[in-house]
């Protein structure tokens, strides 16, 4: 319980400069803002630390990106601080994922050509994908001379279905280091914020003397969706009501559309994916490419970035004016598809998951995301018989997910939509004021 006697504070959030990318981090810390300031806090976020000096307790966010200039301006300052680590297992999925990007590479490359790529993107694109695709195809070709790895037998998707463990042959990425980079400023922080008991191991494994609590994000379900029929998303994109599959999300290796594409490219339901503004231009052009060559039946793709473009069963959209979907419409989209199908390589937890079940879809779920843990904390991680767990590279298994659960009729009782940002909130209150008064008793 807080304290009778009411204890406002000034709390910094410091942000990742790339906020205009929008990510699951960011509704996070927005949910954090509007906890602590129900409870009367004043909470500033902003991407400059030295704008936050004032503040009583400040925090620095996401441990994927280096946070070294910070933790010179805090230790400078004697500014106590800590982390709000959005940290991410990078020994665990990374090989797996860029050996899965590379081995699909080597299906859609040699033959495909550029299919329209001069319609999807514009001419600055255009040159960034193509240097980049210089660049990584010399660097993988020359690394697999250097390891006499030149002569492959050709990748096949039956090769890949039959062992999906292939693909770590064909891993040819050093495995980021920001982890490393970071390991001062996750010792020394005064606490570190896991969002998981599958993130709080994660750091611990990587920083063993760090100080981790955990507080489970919430997606604003309590107060502000509800179920109340919406066919907006239906009659603006001309589909029809449980007779589509669906997955949201930035179009980047780590959400790994391919594999929902390639799993199910026979299908006969509409594939419908919802794609943010990212930043892996050549992920796109491959996942378009992989489109016309494999998918046999009508896929639509609703993007922030690419241009209106139709050709045989692919249909590209773009978002109206450029902006992120409107929320209504993305309700909408959930509560009318007929699975929902996110087979991340690493999610912390990703929200698209509660998104569809606040609605009772169908989902399939990775097992290489937190998710599990959020339904276990809310009750049952398999949500009523909703949830069917994979491994995000394993395509019969996401197939084979998708008939077993594509018709299945229940209701989802977990308590984790209950929660409320005030709930998320308080536990936050709780930590900063223990360790204030920890700190405050030190001092005396």
């Amino acid at each position: 319980m807080l304290c009778k006697e009411k204890n406002t504070m000034q709390i910094g959030i410091v942000i990742r400069s790339s906020a205009s990318i929008w990510g699951g981090d960011l509704k996070a810390i927005q949910c954090i803002k509007s906890g602590l300031e129900a409870l009367e806090h004043k909470v500033i976020i902003c991407d400059d630390v030295t704008k936050l000096m004032n503040c009583k307790f400040i925090f620095l966010t996401n441990t994927c990106v280096s946070q070294k200039e910070n933790y010179k301006i805090l230790k400078s300052n004697h500014k106590s601080y800590g982390v709000i680590n959005f940290h991410e297992d990078f020994i665990k999925y990374s090989s797996h994922a860029y050996g899965f990007l590379n081995y699909i590479r080597f299906l859609a490359e040699p033959s495909v050509g550029n299919l329209g790529v001069n319609l999807l993107f514009s001419p600055i694109d255009i040159l960034k994908i193509t240097t980049r695709n210089i660049i990584l195809n010399s660097v993988y070709y020359l690394s697999n001379i250097a390891k006499r790895q030149f002569d492959f037998i050709q990748p096949t998707l039956s090769m890949l279905e039959e062992n999906p463990e292939v693909v770590l042959y064909y891993r040819n990425k050093t495995l980021p280091n920001a982890p490393l980079i970071n390991i001062n400023v996750i010792r020394d922080a005064e606490i570190n914020i896991a969002n998981s008991k599958m993130e709080k191991n994660t750091i611990l494994r990587d920083v063993p003397i760090a100080k981790v609590e955990t507080v489970y994000w919430v997606a604003g379900f309590a107060e502000e969706w509800n179920k109340i029929e919406d066919r907006s998303f239906l009659k603006k994109y001309n589909l029809i009501s449980k007779k589509y599959i669906l997955q949201v999300g930035r179009l980047e290796v780590r959400k790994n559309q391919i594999a929902t594409l390639l799993a199910l490219k026979d299908v006969e339901e509409d594939l419908v994916f919802i794609c943010s503004a990212g930043y892996q231009l050549s992920y796109e052009l491959l996942f378009i490419k992989l489109i016309k060559k494999y998918r046999k039946h009508r896929t639509v793709v609703i993007s922030q970035t690419l241009k209106n473009y139709t050709m045989g069963n692919l249909e590209i959209i773009g978002t109206d004016n450029g902006d992120k979907l409107a929320l209504s419409l993305l309700k909408s989209a959930y509560q009318n598809c007929k699975v929902h199908c996110h087979p991340a390589f690493y999610e912390l937890p990703g929200y698209t998951y509660l998104e569809a079940l606040y609605f009772d879809i169908p989902t399939i779920a990775s097992e290489w995301t937190s998710i599990s843990d959020y339904l276990e904390f809310g009750g049952d991680k398999y949500c009523n018989g909703l949830v069917e767990y994979v491994l995000p590279y394993d395509l019969k298994s996401i197939r084979q997910a998708y008939y077993k659960i594509c018709e299945v009729k229940s209701t989802n009782t977990n308590s984790i939509f209950e929660r409320t940002s005030t709930d998320v909130g308080f536990e936050m209150n709780n930590i900063i004021e223990g360790l204030i008064n920890t700190n405050i008793a030190s001092l005396e």
